[in-house]
C-alpha cells in the first residue's frame, strides 16, 4: 500500500489508521502490525485521517470531496459528509465523542452535512468555505470562509445562530475550546481571535499582524537569523529549527533595516520614525538611540568589530556613529535623493551607499571625504555591499540589473549581471567574496559568482518579492525575506540529500534519497517541510517542518547504505 496523505494513532496508542492513494483506509493494530480493518468507499485518494477521541469511530477526507466517518471496529461506513467537488483536506480537529473537521474547499458557501441517507445544508453567505468544526458535545457547528465572517450554526436544526464580525480578511481556521465555551480563529489579517459562543462577543484582544519581512541579518556564529518586519517588530530565530526567540517591540513605524554587531550580542535597527536604535539581545532591552536624521532610516550597518554604525535616510545624508558613546561622528553627504543603503568595510575604513539618485559612493570611513562615485545605472539603487577586503562593492537597482565596481582605486564597473526579471531589493557578498547573492521583486534570489558573473543557483519559493538577502559567515546558508511575510533559509551546500516524491505535481509526504530514489521517510504534507534547497520556513503562523539527515548515525550518506527488495 502507498500511503498518501495522512498517519493517525488512537489515543491509547495500540491502533493506527492509514489513508492511501489506493482510495482506502486502514485500521492497524499496532502490537501485531496486522490490519484490523479496511475502510472502502472513496472514490479517490484518502489524504486524510483521524480517530475520535474515544477511539471507536474515524474521519478520512478524500479527493473525492467527501468527509467519511466509519466504525473502528467493523470498518461499516456510519455518515457522510459531502457537497459537490469538495476537496477535503486538514483532518484532525477532534472534541470529545463527536469529530470536528476541516475542509478544504466547499462550493456555493455551503456545508452539508449527512446522516445515513437524510442530508441537512447549511445555507450562509456566498463565499466558499475553508474551515469547519463540532463543538465538543455536538451542539454547534462553526464555519469560516473566504469572507472575514465567523459563522455558528445549530449542528441539529442547520439553523445559522450568529455571524462574528471582526477579521478583516479570509478566515483560514476555526476550532472549539474543550469546553466548548469560546471559538478560536485564524485569518489571513494574521490576527487569532477568541469570541464568546454564549454572548458573540470577541473575548480577546486580536494579536496584529506582523506585516512584511523587510531585512533579515544572520548572526556571525549562524545560530540566530534576526528580521525586521513593516510592522515594527524586531525578531530573533533559531537559525536551525526556526523556532522564535525573541521579539521585540522595536519602533512605532514600520521598521526598514537591521544590522548585528560581529559578536552577536547587539542588533541595530532602523526605522521610518527616523531614529536608530541599539538592542541588547541577552535582555531584549533597547541600550541607546541614535537620533539626527530628518527622515526615515533605511539603512544600518554595524563595523565588524561592532565600534561603529552606519546609517544611511531619506534625507540623502550617511551618518557615521560611536555604538558606544551613541555620539554622531560625522555626516556624509554628496546624494541628491534618499540613501536606500549602506555598507561597510570588513576593516571599517570605508562605507559604501547606494541612493535612490542612481549612483553609489565610496566614502572613507575615518574622515568622511569621498572617495569615489560609481554611475552606471538607469534607476535608483536600492542596495549595496563592500566585499570584506573592501576592494569591490556591488550595487543592486530598479533598473533590474545588479553591477559589482572597483572599489579599491578605479571606480570601474566590472560585472554587470543580468538575470533578474524585476527590480532588485538586496545584494550580498558572501564572507569570502567568491559569491554574490540577489534578491528582486520577481520573487526569487540568485547566486552568482562574484569574479565571473556566471550564475550559479536560482532559489524559488517566495511567493512575492524578495526584500532582503544575507549570507551566513561560512557561506553556506542564506537567509532571505520577503513580503509573502516569511523567512526562507537555503542551503548552498550542494547536493541536496533528498526530494520530494511528487503525484500530479502534489507531494505524496515521501522523500526520496538522490539518485536512487528510494524512500527514506515520510512527512505528512500537511507539516510544510520545505521544497530543497530551501531547509527552513520562518513565519510566526506557519510552522514548517525540518529534516537533519546529518544527525542520523551514519551521517549525510545513511540512504546510501540500503536498497528496495528485488
Amino acid at each position: 500500500m502507498r500511503i498518501f496523505g495522512h498517519l493517525a494513532f488512537s489515543r491509547d496508542g495500540t491502533q493506527i489508521v492509514s489513508g492511501s492513494a489506493d482510495n482506502k483506509a486502514k485500521v492497524w493494530n499496532v502490537s501485531t502490525a496486522m490490519v484490523k480493518s479496511v475502510l472502502k468507499g472513496h472514490t479517490r485518494p484518502v489524504t486524510s485521517v483521524a480517530f475520535s477521541r474515544d477511539g471507536t469511530r474515524i474521519v478520512s477526507g478524500a479527493e473525492d470531496g467527501t468527509v467519511r466517518v466509519w466504525d473502528a471496529a467493523t470498518g461499516l461506513q456510519q455518515s457522510v459528509m459531502t457537497n459537490d467537488n469538495v476537496f477535503a483536506s486538514g483532518m484532525g480537529l477532534l472534541f470529545g465523542s463527536l469529530i470536528g473537521w476541516r475542509s478544504r474547499v466547499v462550493e456555493n458557501g455551503k456545508v452539508r452535512r449527512r446522516q445515513g441517507r437524510e442530508a441537512s445544508v447549511l445555507k450562509g453567505g456566498t463565499d466558499l468555505v475553508i474551515s469547519v468544526a463540532f463543538s465538543r458535545d455536538g451542539k454547534w457547528i462553526v464555519s469560516g470562509a473566504l469572507d472575514p465572517k465567523v459563522r455558528l450554526w445549530d449542528a441539529s436544526t442547520g439553523l445559522l445562530l450568529s455571524e462574528l464580525e471582526g477579521h478583516r480578511h479570509k478566515v483560514a481556521s476555526v476550532a472549539f475550546t474543550g469546553d466548548g465555551t469560546r471559538i478560536v480563529s485564524w485569518s489571513y489579517d494574521g490576527t487569532v481571535r477568541v469570541w464568546d459562543v454564549g454572548t458573540k462577543l470577541e473575548r480577546s484582544v486580536p494579536k496584529p499582524a506582523r506585516g512584511i519581512v523587510k531585512t533579515v541579518a544572520f548572526s556571525s556564529d549562524g545560530t540566530r537569523i534576526v528580521s525586521g518586519r513593516l510592522g515594527g517588530k524586531l525578531e530573533v530565530w533559531d537559525a536551525t529549527t526556526g523556532l522564535e526567540q525573541m521579539v521585540l517591540e522595536a519602533h512605532c513605524e514600520e521598521l526598514m533595516s537591521v544590522a548585528l554587531s560581529g559578536d552577536g550580542t547587539r542588533v541595530a535597527s532602523g526605522s521610518k520614525d527616523g531614529t536608530v536604535k541599539i538592542w541588547d539581545l541577552l535582555t531584549g532591552m533597547a541600550v541607546g538611540v541614535l537620533e539626527g536624521h530628518r527622515d526615515h532610516v533605511r539603512s544600518v550597518a554595524f563595523s565588524r568589530n561592532g565600534t561603529r554604525i552606519v546609517s544611511g535616510s531619506s534625507d540623502t545624508t550617511v551618518m557615521v556613529w560611536d555604538a558606544s558613546t551613541r555620539l554622531l561622528l560625522r555626516v556624509l553627504e554628496g546624494h541628491s535623493k534618499g540613501v536606500a543603503s549602506v555598507a561597510l568595510s570588513g576593516d571599517g575604513t570605508r562605507v559604501a551607499s547606494g541612493s535612490d539618485d542612481g549612483t553609489v559612493r565610496v566614502w572613507d570611513a575615518a574622515t568622511g571625504l569621498p572617495l569615489l562615485v560609481l554611475e552606471g545605472h538607469s534607476n535608483g539603487v536600492a542596495s549595496v555591499a563592500l566585499s570584506g577586503d573592501g576592494t569591490r562593492v556591488a550595487s543592486g537597482s530598479d533598473d533590474g540589473t545588479v553591477r559589482v565596481w572597483d572599489a579599491a582605486s578605479t571606480g570601474l564597473p566590472l560585472l554587470v549581471l543580468e538575470g533578474h526579471s524585476k527590480g532588485v531589493n538586496s545584494v550580498a557578498f558572501s564572507d569570502d567574496g567568491t559569491r554574490l547573492a540577489s534578491g528582486s521583486n520577481g520573487h526569487t534570489v540568485k547566486v552568482w559568482d562574484a569574479a565571473t558573473g556566471f550564475l550559479l543557483n536560482v532559489l524559488e519559493g517566495h511567493r512575492n518579492w524578495v526584500g532582503s538577502v544575507a549570507f551566513s559567515d561560512d557561506g553556506r546558508r542564506i537567509a532571505s525575506g520577503s513580503g509573502d511575510t516569511t523567512v526562507r533559509v537555503w542551503d548552498l551546500k550542494p547536493p541536496s540529500p533528498f526530494m520530494h516524491e511528487k503525484e500530479a505535481g502534489s507531494k505524496t509526504g515521501w522523500i526520496l534519497s538522490i539518485p536512487e530514489r528510494n524512500r527514506l521517510m515520510f512527512v505528512s504534507p500537511h507539516l510544510k517541510l520545505p521544497e530543497p534547497p530551501c531547509i527552513l520556513l520562518i513565519s510566526p503562523w506557519t510552522q514548517s517542518s525540518t529534516v537533519q539527515l546529518g544527525h542520523a548515525t551514519l551521517g549525510d550518506e545513511w540512504h546510501h547504505c540500503y536498497s528496495l527488495p528485488s
